[in-house]
């Protein structure tokens, strides 16, 4: 399941929000890129895998945050292709 939550920006207090709203911390993994924005939060998960894109798309781990950016892709695709226009205004914002 893919649940979506829109912040205008990726602050650590914005990411903690939708954390919160959308996802059952204690026994979720977390996966993300090594940005600051979840270091805290991350202390919050069962796990917290991340992968630093400088040096390699999948960690030693087998860690990857694959899923997300293909739905970033899939997203911006179908605004392109179907939707044509999602404007900012029209959008939740949950932060």
């Amino acid at each position: 399941m893919t649940r979506v939550g829109i912040g205008l920006a990726e602050p650590p207090d914005v990411v903690q929000t939708l954390v919160d709203k959308y996802v059952a911390k204690p026994e979720s993994i977390l996966a993300t890129d090594t940005g600051t924005a979840y270091t805290k939060v991350g202390k919050e998960f069962k796990l917290h895998l991340t992968v630093n894109h400088r040096e390699t798309l999948v960690g030693p781990k087998g860690q990857h945050v694959n899923n997300a950016e293909s739905f970033d892709w899939r997203q911006d695709r179908s605004e392109k292709g179907v939707y044509l226009n999602l404007e900012p205004k029209y959008r939740h914002d949950n932060s």
